[in-house]
């Protein structure tokens, strides 16, 4: 796996909730939609009147794995970072 690459850009994120849980299909960075086939892990950061949740996600069709968070005051998208799979 390649060294992941850090960054704070903007995305739009398709999701919805099942059983209680937040699952994100694709998110559209950069003008490519990436697939996401499977969510590896989740965690909540405070942050200030709000909390942020992170989440690893893997897209094989693009070949990368990445990390996006949301802020759950202002329901904005974002990713952070991204690797190679390969």
């Amino acid at each position: 796996m390649a060294a992941a690459k850090f960054i704070s850009d903007p995305i739009e994120v398709i999701a919805h909730m099942h059983h209680m849980k937040m699952v994100v299909l694709r998110f559209k960075w950069n003008d490519t939609v990436y697939n996401v086939n499977k969510m590896v892990n989740k965690w909540q950061v405070p942050s200030g009147e709000s909390k942020i949740t992170h989440y690893i996600v893997e897209c094989p069709q693009q070949n990368i794995s990445a990390e996006i968070a949301v802020d759950h005051l202002t329901f904005k998208w974002e990713i952070v970072s991204y690797s190679g799979m390969r």
